[in-house]
This record gives structure tokens, sequence and C-alpha cells, in this order.
């Protein structure tokens, strides 16, 4: 398919989701046109008024993903399953047989990049944050173990058939509408049930959503990042312990807090619970799992040296900046409702 052929600049998969839904914006703002790929239903609404090209399907519908492929550019797959607690066949169906889909997507349609949205936890979370050189990993746990085989199959396909891709390994990724990493935590803030581990001090290697959003899309444009794998995080040491206290700030003094535990302890406790939640066939996410203490935990400060050279990364919007950004958004209404929170636990604009 020639250049002149591609009717649409993008396909967004998880488009209703965190990191999809900043990219799109991101795609919008930056002129270009978009379709995206969404599941029916009621998060769609805030797709209302766009304009994009909205198709229904899912990643586990091999035809739905051909289908939106068509005369597409490139394709951003920022669609999946990231939990710490999920049924086996979800994970696979979601971050494995998903995969495949649009990886077949992307050779029938001749789009001239897919730019999959990885994770550091490919990695197996080592003791010490490591350069995209050390390798995936897979340690067994559910996640990790399901986003280690998506990535086999993508490097199978690109040393196999030559498919040009580009795969972003984030660690932690927050800003306004973060549900896992601002409203859950907020809300164990609030409930004075969160916990640092070792006193929270390992990096926590997050990176402000548009940041992420921004590199995602220079990356669709660069010859050089066909092919390569890229840690991604903003740069600097923020630590959860620096995280956690930043999102204090938007509350009233007294209305929050967190304990502390040695993370060894935490380990155990959570593979104990996650054991007894398997026996008895429990569904509801466990209050501690591995996966979690593993992210909080261990150093997260993965290396970003090959997207500072070869795509020009820079965290464009500092941390302070993004906090401050989240923070606005949890003082919303919109965020005070995903938070649990009323007035008088919120703090006024400082």
């Amino acid at each position: 398919m020639s250049g002149n052929d591609f009717k649409i600049d993008a396909l967004v998969t998880g488009a209703t989701g965190f990191i999809g839904n900043h990219l799109l914006h991101s795609l919008l703002k930056a002129g270009k046109s978009v379709r995206v790929l969404v599941r029916p239903g009621k998060k769609c609404e805030m797709l209302a008024g766009l304009p994009i090209d909205i198709m229904y399907g899912s990643l586990e519908d091999k035809q739905s993903v051909i289908a939106a492929a068509k005369g597409v550019k490139t394709i951003f797959n920022c669609a999946g399953l990231s939990s710490d607690w999920a049924a086996t066949q979800k994970f696979y169906d979601a971050n494995i047989a998903g995969v495949k889909n649009i990886l077949e997507a992307l050779e029938v349609s001749g789009a001239t990049r897919l730019v999959h949205l990885s994770t550091s936890d490919v990695y197996g979370y080592p003791k010490t944050a490591c350069s995209e050189d050390y390798g995936i990993h897979n340690v067994g746990l559910p996640y990790n173990r399901s986003k280690v085989e998506g990535e086999e199959e993508i490097w199978k396909a690109v040393t196999a058939r030559n498919l040009p891709v580009t795969v972003f390994r984030p660690a932690s990724v927050y800003g306004p509408r973060s549900m896992e990493w601002v409203a859950e935590i907020g809300k164990l803030m609030l409930k004075k049930e969160m916990v640092l581990l070792s006193g929270g001090h390992a990096r926590a290697g997050l990176i402000y959503v548009e940041n992420l959003a921004r590199i995602m899309i220079i990356a669709a444009e660069s010859p050089v990042a066909a092919g390569k794998s890229y840690n991604i995080r903003d740069t600097g040491n923020h630590s959860w312990k620096d995280f956690v206290d930043g999102l204090g700030k938007c509350f009233v003094d007294g209305s929050w807090s967190y304990s502390n535990i040695p993370a060894p302890l935490a380990y155990g406790v959570g593979y104990c619970m996650e054991a007894i939640y398997g026996l008895l066939g429990i569904k509801s996410r466990p209050l501690l799992t591995r996966h979690a203490v593993n992210l909080l935990s261990k150093d997260q400060g993965f290396d970003i040296s090959r997207v500072q050279k070869d795509l020009g990364f820079e965290s464009w919007i500092s941390f302070e900046q993004g906090m401050e950004l989240t923070r606005n958004w949890m003082r919303s209404e919109e965020g005070r409702a995903a938070l649990g929170a009323d007035e008088s636990h919120v703090a006024a604009y400082v």
C-alpha cells in the first residue's frame, strides 16, 4: 500500500482506557485523523462529539481488528489487560491472542508502523533496574507471563516477517483519570489503608501520561525506532513516597495517612493471600499481591538512554507539573467521584 492510499493517520485500540484516551486526544491536537476500535458500552460515552471514526470490536475478535486497520497508516495498540488479579484466560485473550491478531492486521493492512504498549514487568522484577539489553523474563506471575508471551509473538513477527513494530515498556503511568495509580492509591490513603514498602524509597519509574503519548507519536514517524523496544519513564529519581506525598497535597490534613511495612514481609503476606483466594475461588482482588509488592518495592528506575538518544525524549511535563495537573483532576467532580471523596476531604487549590 502506498502512502497515498492511507485514509486514516492512526488507529488507536484501548481508546476508552487511561493511556489510550490521552493518546487519542494528543493525536487530535496534532491534527491527525483517528479511528478507534472499542468495545460497545457506557465507556464509549467519553468519545461522543470527537471528530473520530469509531469501530466496534475487540482485540480478541480478529476480523474486527483487521477491518479497523484497513486504510490506516499507524496502529497504536494501547489495549490489553493490566491487572495483578484476573483469570488466566482473560490475560491470554487480551495480552497474547490479541497481540497475534493485531500483528496479522498490521501485515494485512500494510500500515507503516505498529506502536505497541508493553510494560517493564516483562523484565521479571530484577533487583536492579536494567536496560533493554537485559531481555525479557517470564517469572510465572500471570500479568508478567502474559506480557512476556505477547512480546515474544511480536519479536517472532519482526524477525520472520520484518514487520515494522516499536515497543514501549513503561513502569508506572500516572495523570488525570488514572484509576490504577491515582484513584486506587488515593482511595487507600483516605481509608488510611495505604501501605508503603520499606519506607517507599524505591524508584517508582513514573511517567506522566502526556509525556508517554508524545513519545509514542514521535516513535511512529521515526525510521530508527522500527524493530526496537524502549524503556520509558520520566527523568529524575522520584520514589513511591514522593508520589504518595504528592497526592496527599490534594487532601485536607488529617484526612489521609499511610503505614509502612518491610517488603519481604509484604511479599509473604501477598503470597499467602493469593493462595487463600485461589483455593477458595474468590474472584475479588486480594488486598496484597506479589505483583503489587514487586512494583512498590523493586527499583523501577529503568535505563532510558536509548529513547533519549534515538527519539530525543525528555520530560516535557515535569514531575511537579504532572502532579499538580493530577491533583487538579482529583479536585474536580469527576476526580472526587473516582476517589470516593467529598469536598470535605479535598484541599483548596494552592
